[in-house]
C-alpha cells in the first residue's frame, strides 16, 4: 500500500536521478539485497540486532533499485525478473527466521506468518499471470501489478517493529498474518471485479 502510493513520486524525484548514476549490473544489485538480507539474518543468530536490522535496511534498499536500474539502463530480462521476483520471497524467508531467534514461543506465529505470504504471492502471481497481457516498456513494470494492503515496504516496518519492540510481537505478528491474508482476498475480489466488468 505504501508503495502503490509513495513510489511514484519517488521514482520520478528520488530513485530515478540515483538509479541513472549506478553503473552496476541489475542482477548484481538483486543478489547483493539477498547477500545482505543472509548477512542480517547472521547478525540475529549472534544476538547482534541493529546490525540485523541494518543489513535488512540495506537489502531493502537495494531491492528499490535494481528494476529501476535494469529499465533506465536497458538491462530489462525475463531472467532479471525472474530472478528479482523469486529471490524478494528468499529475503523474506530470512525475516521470517530472524524473528524466530527473537525468542522463544514464536514458532507457530511466524509459521502462521509464512503460510500468509504463501497465500498472498499466490493471490499475486495468479493475477499477474493472467493480465500478463501488459507488455513491457521503459518505464512500466514488465508485469502487471496489483496492488494491496500489505506489500513490499508494509513487510518491512512490521519486521522493524517486532524487533524493536519484542513484548509486542504476538499482536504485530497476528495483525501481519491478517492484513497479508486480506491482501491476497482483495486481490481476487479486484480480479473477479475486472473479469465481470470486462464480461
Amino acid at each position: 500500500m505504501i508503495e502503490t502510493y509513495l513510489r511514484a513520486p519517488l521514482q520520478k524525484r528520488v530513485i530515478d536521478p540515483i538509479a541513472k548514476c549506478l553503473c552496476i549490473s541489475p542482477t548484481i544489485l538483486t543478489l547483493s539485497a539477498v547477500a545482505f538480507a543472509l548477512l542480517g539474518l547472521g547478525m540475529f543468530f549472534l544476538q547482534a540486532t541493529f546490525l540485523g536490522l541494518l543489513f535488512f535496511a540495506l537489502s531493502g534498499l537495494l531491492d528499490v533499485f535494481d528494476g529501476s536500474v535494469a529499465r533506465l539502463h536497458h538491462k530489462t530480462s525475463a531472467l532479471g525478473t525472474v530472478l528479482d521476483l523469486t529471490l524478494d520471497r528468499v529475503v523474506e524467508v530470512t525475516m521470517i527466521f530472524s524473528l524466530l531467534q527473537q525468542g522463544e514461543g514464536r514458532g507457530y506465529y511466524c509459521i502462521w506468518m509464512l503460510s500468509s505470504m504463501y497465500v498472498c504471492v499466490a493471490s499475486f502471481f495468479s493475477v499477474t499471470l493472467y493480465d500478463a497481457c501488459k507488455k513491457a516498456s521503459p518505464h512500466n513494470k514488465s508485469f502487471a501489478y496489483s496492488p494491496g494492503v500489505i506489500e513490499r515496504a508494509e513487510t518491512f516496518i512490521f519486521f522493524f517493529l517486532m524487533i524493536l519492540f519484542k513484548s509486542q510481537f504476538v499482536p504485530l505478528a497476528i495483525a501481519y498474518t491478517i492484513l497479508t491474508l486480506f491482501t491476497a482476498c482483495v486481490r481476487l475480489f479486484e480480479f473477479k471485479r475486472s473479469l465481470l466488468s470486462a464480461a
